[in-house]
């Protein structure tokens, strides 16, 4: 009888050995899992490294001024504004000329071709939001543009006279450097002020919904 509850102790000692390995192993490997996952998330996680500064601006007397609101005057087909944009986020910046004012802001920065610039449009209607990226011409044509008139503009590889920006003249060489905005036939039923973001980027800097997540941008208000 001894013998025999001797021998089943040893079994049982032997199996809660066995299961606290297995626990032992088991946990292990949660943790080892857990550092492996968040490892991945750490590695995707999102960093903007964007250097650019970007500023949207106006002729104000003898300066160009950089402007986060604005209120024009509506009329049916009438312009609102036109917005120069720079590669700063100064307040004030000299009127010298175009080109050469854009190409003092660009020559800051260093290997910095591979960011494009990008619009965001936003606003309220009776009929409904609008909210739509402009990443070339042909998206000016999107519902917004029944409101409210977009027209791109190259005014650094331009001579004498030239028209905004349509699809077919966009090329490697293509600089969006102003915008114009203009009431659109159905402007009454414009229920918000209207959200306009210019902003620079490169592939990685839209979320899952094509929504801008970087740093490099400015906003400017057009009160209605």
């Amino acid at each position: 009888m001894k013998k025999i509850l001797l021998f089943m102790f040893i079994i049982f000692l032997t199996a809660c050995n066995e299961q606290k390995s297995i626990e032992k192993i088991t946990t292990n490997n949660d943790v080892k899992e857990n550092n492996t996952k968040k490892e991945i998330t750490e590695e995707k996680k999102y960093v903007d490294d964007n250097p650019i500064k970007i500023g949207l601006y106006m002729n104000n007397s003898n300066k160009k001024v950089l402007y986060n609101e604005y209120s024009p005057t509506w009329e049916l087909h009438k312009d609102l504004c036109s917005l120069e944009i720079y590669y700063t986020d100064e307040k004030e910046i000299s009127t010298d000329n175009q080109k050469i004012l854009w190409k003092k802001y660009y020559d800051k920065y260093q290997n910095i071709d591979k960011y494009k610039l990008g619009i965001n449009i936003e606003f309220d209607t009776s009929d409904g939001h609008i909210n739509d990226l402009i990443l070339s011409p042909k998206d000016t044509e999107k519902k917004f543009f029944l409101f409210v008139l977009m027209y791109l503009y190259d005014d650094i590889n331009n001579n004498g006279y030239y028209s905004h920006l349509t699809e077919e003249d966009i090329n490697d060489n293509t600089i969006i450097s102003s915008i114009k905005l203009t009431a659109g036939t159905y402007y009454e039923k414009i229920t918000s002020n209207i959200k306009l973001t210019v902003f620079t980027y490169d592939e990685d800097d839209f979320d899952e919904n094509k929504n801008y997540i970087g740093n490099s941008k400015h906003t400017i208000i057009i009160k209605k």
